[in-house]
């Protein structure tokens, strides 16, 4: 699913909710926002936003002053965060990941034989899990040996992102107007503690999967910032939200 077309569901959620009764909203906005705000009635009006900037939330939603920021995907959509290279690696250093897998988190990203990108030849991701078999092995356990690691990662990919200052998550919906699913940080936070994550053979840290933006295997690199950004993707996210939604409380926001 495109990004353009991801913007205009998040449009279309919030024109329908903005300025109308509880009762006016389709069953199942309704169905979302009952959820959010239990307390709200027919005869209440809702208002709705579309936040159009590079935060992690995309909408927020606001019931007699309780304004509440959900993060909204749908379709296909894996990707839950972008950050240059060099930040992830710092972000890690920073909370006592080892150097050694650092460094195979680099050689894992740029994919030819460097930690800094100078290499001739790169390889795809494939030959890069079985050249660096050993190494991404020792990564993944250290990784995801600890569950504090990985919702530091958790909140910096899907709940606040870089700017410490920026509004959070509330809430994630997966879906369209007509049909989604909504769930909370709680049942994430839950589902991630419920898993043993060490068993993926990819580099990955609990749920979220890193690859570059672009290796360029054998082409022409045509973008040095492409290359240099480290993409954070979680496989299956609609079957897992889905899931989860439905395994776990749901805890509204105080």
């Amino acid at each position: 699913m495109s990004s353009n077309n991801g913007i205009l569901n998040e449009i279309q959620i919030a024109s329908l909710i903005d300025g109308r009764k509880l009762s006016q909203i389709n069953l199942n906005l309704q169905t979302m926002l009952r959820m959010i705000f239990p307390d709200a009635s027919g005869n209440d009006v809702i208002e709705a936003k579309h936040l159009d900037d590079v935060f992690k939330p995309d909408i927020y939603v606001q019931y007699k002053g309780k304004k509440r920021f959900i993060s909204v995907k749908m379709g296909h959509t894996t990707e839950v965060h972008s950050e240059e290279i060099h930040s992830v690696i710092n972000f890690l250093k920073i909370k006592g990941v080892s150097q050694e897998t650092l460094d195979t988190i680099l050689l894992h990203h740029y994919g030819d034989g460097t930690l800094d990108g100078t290499g001739t030849k790169r390889f795809n991701t494939m030959e890069l899990t079985f050249m660096y078999a050993d190494r991404i092995k020792r990564a993944n356990d250290e990784l995801n040996s600890s569950y504090d690691l990985i919702m530091d990662v958790f909140h910096r990919t899907m709940i606040q992102g870089l700017d410490p200052l920026a509004n959070s998550v509330d809430y994630f919906y997966f879906g369209t107007p007509d049909y989604g699913n909504l769930v909370c940080y709680h049942q994430i936070s839950t589902y991630i503690h419920k898993k043993a994550w060490g068993y993926f053979n990819c580099l990955h840290i609990g749920p979220f999967f890193l690859k570059p933006r672009a290796r360029y295997v054998d082409k022409e690199i045509v973008s040095e910032y492409r290359r240099n950004l480290c993409v954070f993707y979680w496989p299956n996210l609609a079957e897992d939200i889905d899931y989860l939604g439905h395994r776990f409380t749901f805890v509204n926001k105080k």
